[in-house]
């Protein structure tokens, strides 16, 4: 049974799992090989259009906090 004084233990281990996860993921995708030029210009598009809606995202967290 789960003790309530184990619950940090639990979350704090289920959260570097999930980052381990997300690592390893991130080096599988990023070694793939975009060898058609067109899949690789509209694979910069959205990179380039993610980015900006990051920036604008920011932009208007930033001013949240500073409100806040």
């Amino acid at each position: 049974m789960i003790e309530i004084e184990n619950i940090q233990e639990i979350g704090a281990g289920t959260a570097i799992v999930g980052l381990l996860i997300a690592f390893m993921l991130y080096n599988k995708i990023n070694k793939i090989e975009i060898g058609n030029p067109i899949v690789a210009d509209i694979t910069q598009q959205i990179q380039n259009g993610a980015m900006a809606f990051l920036n604008a995202e920011y932009r208007y967290l930033a001013i949240f906090i500073a409100v806040v």
